[in-house]
């Protein structure tokens, strides 16, 4: 990633830009040259404390306008602001903590290694690598039962996120069409199954996202 200055005089909303900078220092914007692997487009917050910054694809600064580009940072400031990458630190860090603590338990219980019929074949105290591997097994139905609880919590930052980009801006109508042209450049599906977005997607899909864009009082 390499640092694009030229990026911050595009923008004719100069007091929106300039709580933006103010917010990010000493990080900033950031363009990746994504598109020498992919036609995906694509910004993001990232970092905590000096290390904060928002991260923009190349194909997406060549893709959108200016005003577009704008709401797009405001939304990534409402990342910031919302404290989402703090909140997704302790939320991962409280799962793994919980996970820990469950193989600590399991991995000399007997019934453990019975279930897959390896009482009385091994040594417990001494091949607790097995118990290791086993413990992989049985958490991986685990892991996808428990997905739509950080799927959900995505999608509301996300929500959040949005809100506080309007208020920032003014108005929903810029946000709204770089969306749009979003889900076109990553060959979005538009219409996904309720049951598939409660389970993987991180991001609303697009017509629930608008209707709340659409829905926020400035």
């Amino acid at each position: 990633m390499i640092c694009v200055n030229a990026l911050y005089a595009i923008s004719p909303q100069g007091p929106i830009l300039k709580k933006i900078l103010r917010w990010l220092k000493p990080g900033g914007i950031f363009e990746m040259d994504a598109s020498k692997r992919s036609s995906h487009s694509n910004a993001y917050f990232t970092g905590l404390g000096k290390s904060k910054r928002i991260v923009l694809f190349d194909s997406l600064l060549k893709n959108h306008s200016e005003d577009e580009i704008l709401s797009i940072l405001a939304h990534e400031i409402g990342h910031f602001k919302h404290k989402h990458v703090l909140k997704g630190i302790i939320y991962s860090s409280l799962i793994s903590l919980a996970s820990l603590f469950i193989a600590y338990l399991l991995i000399d219980n007997e019934y453990l290694y019975s279930a897959f019929n390896f009482s009385g074949k091994i040594d417990l105290n001494s091949l607790k690598i097995v118990g290791l591997f086993l413990l992989t097994i049985v958490s991986s139905p685990i892991s996808f039962l428990s997905s739509p609880i950080g799927s959900a919590m995505s999608r509301r930052h996300e929500y959040q996120a949005d809100e506080y980009a309007v208020k920032m801006i003014g108005k929903s109508d810029y946000l709204v069409e770089s969306l749009k042209r979003l889900n076109v450049d990553n060959l979005s599906n538009i219409f996904p199954a309720d049951v598939y977005v409660w389970f993987y997607y991180s991001h609303p899909p697009l017509f629930k996202r608008i209707r709340a864009l659409e829905a926020v009082k400035v």
